[in-house]
């Protein structure tokens, strides 16, 4: 995203934010998606022309963004349970 973006000559900042997950980062769920590809899903990477058309519609509609609804703001770990209810 960070390259086309740069492209089209916005100056993109890339930020790490801590992880708010509570569970571990390895998990011994092991997810396959094989069943989609048996039924006839061909699943592609996403190229640079493809980012670069997304980006282009988002720019496009970068008004009606509430970046406060999209950046995290729930830290899991400060969480605590009272009662059977989730307390913030």
């Amino acid at each position: 995203m960070k390259t086309s973006g740069n492209k089209l000559g916005l100056n993109v900042q890339v930020t790490n934010v801590a992880n708010p997950r509570v569970e571990a980062e390895e998990h011994y769920y092991n997810a396959k998606r094989s069943k989609l590809q048996d039924l006839g899903l061909e699943p592609h990477l996403m190229s640079d022309s493809i980012m670069d058309s997304l980006l282009e519609y988002a720019m496009q509609y970068a008004d009606r963004v509430d970046a406060k609804q999209i950046l995290p703001a729930v830290d899991w770990k400060a969480t605590t349970k009272v009662g059977g209810k989730v307390k913030i």
